[in-house]
């Protein structure tokens, strides 16, 4: 497909295209086939739900005016399957569901909850004949030691420590929120390697974001190492789609088994602490 972009002047010039007014440049971009992407990230004390929705081309319209742009029109439906917890087989439902502000299309019947440690496979068949597995499982729960907090002047910054049992197969997401009046701003999202760790030891710091009366939410979310890669992945692929010259990167998945199916499915665990600074 070809499409034309309006180019600003000195670049249109450096490759050597015309630099009149109201000239454009001709780009000719890949076709990308649609794809299925599945979405699971299942915690423990939490039933398991999934979002399986499909892929658009590099330019799809949205008015953003309009009440249409919902994402129920990317969900796909008709989908069938597994979900094994410790061997146990349990059937994969196409049901829609709302929780915590998101949205799901998939949920499994008679499972409540999933215990640390549980072991988890997926098996899915899709309306147009895919068979698609992937695996994973609960990841024991990395707590926060501690946290404290450096002051300059009327500032205060975030300072939290935990603990790697076993840094070199052990991974987290450290998210630092600050909750001021009404506004919830985020300040720190990074996913880390145990194997950076020393000697087991992490700590985490931040800038000096916070003041008086602004209340702390410091969460270590202990992940998988699929996770951990699908995660830097999609921030790679975000960081190119800013580049128009840039091919979009390799989504690094664990859902095997179709090229036309993508994804992650994945169990995490979570610790956080609510602080209010005084």
């Amino acid at each position: 497909m070809r499409f034309i972009f309006r180019i600003i002047f000195i670049p249109i010039c450096f490759f050597g295209i015309s630099c009149e007014p109201g000239d454009g440049a001709l780009i000719d971009l890949p076709e990308l086939k649609t794809k299925y992407v599945v979405e699971s990230y299942l915690m423990p004390g939490e039933s398991p739900r999934f979002l399986i929705t499909h892929t658009d081309g590099f330019i799809k319209d949205y008015d953003i005016n309009s009440q249409d742009n919902d994402i129920s029109t990317e969900m796909v439906e008709g989908v069938v399957g597994a979900l094994y917890i410790n061997g146990e087989s349990h059937e994969v439902v196409n049901k829609h569901l709302e929780y915590e502000g998101k949205f799901y299309n998939y949920q499994v019947s008679g499972v409540d909850s999933l215990g640390q440690n549980d072991v988890l496979e997926l098996e899915l068949t899709f309306p147009t004949g895919e068979k698609v597995y992937s695996k994973s499982r609960v990841p024991e729960l990395i707590e926060i030691d501690s946290i404290a907090f450096n002051k300059s002047e009327n500032r205060y910054g975030d300072v939290l420590y935990i603990t790697f049992d076993k840094p070199e197969t052990q991974y987290v997401r450290r998210i630092l929120l600050r909750v001021r009046g009404k506004y919830t701003q985020l300040i720190q999202d990074l996913p880390v390697s145990g194997s950076l760790s020393n000697n087991g030891k992490m700590v985490f710091g931040s800038e000096m974001d916070f003041r008086r009366g602004d209340t702390v939410i410091s969460r270590i979310y202990s992940i998988n190492k699929e996770y951990y890669d699908y995660y830097n992945s999609i921030f790679m692929n975000l960081q190119s789609n800013t580049n128009p010259f840039v091919q979009p990167g390799q989504i690094s998945g664990n859902i095997v088994g179709s090229d036309k199916v993508v994804g992650i499915f994945t169990a995490m665990q979570m610790a956080d602490s609510l602080v209010v600074v005084k």
